[in-house]
């Protein structure tokens, strides 16, 4: 069975969870990349995608799936999907605008939060998110590395991202809306 977008149904729902489920079992024994391994900087300070990362790219196309932010002791913090991977990790490290730099900006709560005793109430647009992103950012770049696990499939991309939620219980995700 197929949707409106000729998308196809997982034939046999126990079958593909299982797949799923093996993936998500071993996604701690894929390639662990450092973020220096993702971005280069050039002289001019710009960030360009490494060489290493542009040859994961099929015929230059933008690699679509799931990546997983990973810190020093080996242990998801943070899963993500995304139909450009390469983008939203840069959206997430460098990008100061809270609603790219999601990660940043719910790490960036959590400090407020402590700080002030007290749960941050106010409006999104109204977080001083500039007081926390650069330092939290830096931290990000130099403690975290990063999985990623490429899927073209939409219906997995969004199920896997679930179900690896479910089994790693990363600390830094959520699951309202922006």
């Amino acid at each position: 069975m197929i949707n409106y977008k000729n998308e196809q149904y997982p034939q046999n729902l126990e079958l593909f969870h299982q797949r799923i489920m093996d993936n998500c079992v071993n996604l701690l024994t894929l390639k662990h990349y450092r973020i220096q391994d993702i971005f280069e900087i050039d002289s001019y300070g710009r960030k360009q995608i490494s060489k290493e990362i542009k040859a994961l790219r099929n015929n230059g196309k933008e690699i679509k799936g799931l990546y997983s932010f990973i810190n020093k002791k080996d242990e998801i913090i943070y899963i993500g999907i995304s139909q450009s991977i390469i983008r939203r990790i840069k959206q997430h490290l460098y990008s100061k605008y809270r609603n790219q730099a999601t990660l940043a900006y719910i790490m960036a709560l959590a400090e407020y939060n402590k700080e002030n005793r007290n749960n941050y109430l106010g409006e999104r647009i109204k977080f001083p998110f500039e007081k926390y992103r650069i330092n939290l950012q830096e931290r990000l770049r130099e403690q975290s590395s990063i999985i990623i696990q490429r899927t073209e499939d939409n219906f997995e991309l969004y199920y896997s991202e679930i179900l690896y939620c479910c089994y790693y219980k990363p600390f830094w995700n959520t699951f309202e809306t922006h």
